[in-house]
């Protein structure tokens, strides 16, 4: 079927070799990205038991240490470190808005200094490719 498709497209948009060459590149893409999700699937697969346990014995050593008051840990040629580090919130667009009003109190304030910091970091374009599947036509009643 897709044979009878490439056949009549071919009749009606005369091919020339840059497009043949650019429908090369696609195609090897496509398969490519598709070996890549394959790959990544397996793996996340083999890996998910192995991460749970780890994350439970991580849990179990971290509380061990906490609670025991142990900052080290040798073992072997190896050494297992806990170290105590401050996690902040994520800076999303949204969370500095909200910063921002709840610094200044007032919204002109905050869009004027708001609009300064998204200026002063700058923009730029960038093109990104992005693969879809072909929306189907709907079907005629």
């Amino acid at each position: 079927m897709e044979q009878v498709e490439n056949e009549l497209y071919e009749q009606i948009v005369p091919v020339d070799e840059k497009t043949v060459d650019f429908s090369g590149l696609v195609k090897k893409i496509f398969d490519l990205q598709d070996q890549m999700k394959a790959i990544t699937s397996q793996t996340k697969d083999l890996r998910k038991p192995i991460k749970d346990e780890i994350d439970t014995l991580n849990d179990q050593i971290k509380e061990f240490m906490i609670q025991n008051d142990v900052d080290k840990c040798d073992y072997n040629e190896e050494v297992l470190e806990l170290n105590q580090k401050i996690k902040y919130g994520s800076l999303t667009k949204k969370s500095l808005q909200l910063a921002l009003n709840d610094f200044f109190q007032d919204e002109v304030d905050t869009k004027e200094c708001f609009e300064h910091i998204v200026k002063f970091l700058g923009e730029e374009d960038v093109f990104v490719l992005k693969r879809s599947k072909k929306k189907k036509p709907k079907a005629k009643k």
